[in-house]
């Protein structure tokens, strides 16, 4: 089952070199990560791995929200550390589609959720995944065009968004993008979402395998990081180690 947190309870039955295999949550992705505990009370990835599980109920149950914009019928899903969408302000932005400028990284579909979508995930604030549950009426056709379980990640804040769309249909191999803009804010978040198309591009396009997740449970003391980026969760913190330089870069995430 899909857990977004890190239980006291699972931890406390580990000893020292123990391993903890889990489907976490980690910003509206879903990671399998096997868990090494050490000598400091820390547990880190030995391997990281895209998955999906039926989600936990009660305690570790995943907080990331999703909300349907009924008119234009597509659901807006936000990590659990951004504040929930306002469907009527999500309806207007969407409602004003803008420019829409050619990617010069080709993605494919898996691309957009497990490669650069998480890569976004880690690396930027106000990303979120957009939806489609049934044909919309006042949506771009591009913007959701593969199906009734198609989606795709934006960037959105309270003055526009910046989506990922296909140029052309997205099949099993890496196909031509566009990044479509929407309302008066949507051009500066395009350009962090074309930025961040090259900078993952740079890196060798990785995918979920090529991060390191370091869990801190809550009351053990981590060493200061010199650029610490964190996810917090109720029980623990868990700190994104980006794929570009594992010693160094770190992705910073906002706090709740």
């Amino acid at each position: 089952m899909g857990s977004d947190d890190v239980m006291p309870e699972w931890v406390a039955q580990l000893a020292v070199g123990g391993r903890l295999l889990l489907p976490l949550a980690v910003r509206g992705s879903q990671l399998s990560v096997a868990l090494d505990l050490g000598t400091d009370g820390m547990l880190r990835s030995d391997s990281v791995r895209s998955c999906a599980f039926i989600r936990l109920r009660g305690a570790a149950a995943s907080a990331d929200a999703s909300r349907l914009v009924d008119e234009l019928g597509v659901a807006v899903q936000t990590p659990d550390d951004a504040p929930e969408p306002d469907p009527a302000a999500v309806a207007r932005i969407l409602g004003d589609p803008r420019e829409r400028r050619q990617a010069a990284v080709p993605l494919g579909a898996v691309d957009i959720w497990d490669g650069f979508g998480l890569w976004l995930a880690l690396t930027e604030p106000g990303v979120c995944r957009l939806l489609a549950v049934e044909s919309g009426a006042g949506l771009p056709d591009d913007l959701l065009p593969i199906g009734s379980t198609s989606g795709t990640v934006a960037l959105m804040t309270g003055g526009g968004a910046a989506a990922v769309v296909p140029a052309e249909p997205l099949g099993t191999g890496a196909g031509v993008v566009a990044v479509r803009e929407f309302g008066p804010g949507g051009a500066a978040l395009a350009d962090r979402v074309l930025g961040a198309l090259d900078a993952w591009s740079a890196a060798g396009r990785p995918g979920a395998s090529a991060w390191r997740l370091t869990v801190v449970p809550t009351g053990v003391d981590a060493p200061t990081l010199a650029a610490p980026q964190v996810i917090p969760k109720r029980h623990c913190r868990v700190l994104a180690e980006s794929p570009v330089n594992p010693t160094e870069s770190l992705c910073r995430l906002p706090g709740r």
